[in-house]
């Protein structure tokens, strides 16, 4: 059984056999990252920060603009729907002329 405890930069290992031993946790090295590299990396963080805002901006506008064209392909459809109503009214209008046409042909040649 081992178990391993960390206290502060103290490092105690119990071995089964009850010894223990304290080392510190860094062996007097530097630390795991310079303080350049930290920079860099905050550096790094920032710039992918600031891309995905900036790609969540894009999303919010192109989300805006299919909206739009969903408001557009809907008023496009409305008028679509009106010119045939429409067409239909000319159409029947045209063939009560054509009637009415033929009804006046019949009674001019029928004087």
């Amino acid at each position: 059984l081992f178990v391993f405890v960390f206290c502060d930069k103290t490092f105690i290992h119990s071995s089964p056999m009850g010894e223990a031993d304290e080392k510190p946790s860094n062996n007097g090295a530097s630390p795991r990252y310079s303080s350049n590299k930290v920079a860099d990396i905050d550096t790094e963080l920032s710039k992918m920060k600031a891309s995905l805002e900036s790609r969540e901006s894009e999303v919010v506008s192109l989300k805006a603009a299919l909206l739009e064209k969903d408001v557009l392909t809907k008023n496009l459809e409305a008028e679509i729907e009106k010119s045939k109503a429409t067409e239909k009214k000319l159409v029947a209008s045209f063939e009560e002329s054509k009637v009415e046409i033929a009804s006046l042909k019949v009674r001019i040649d029928g004087s």
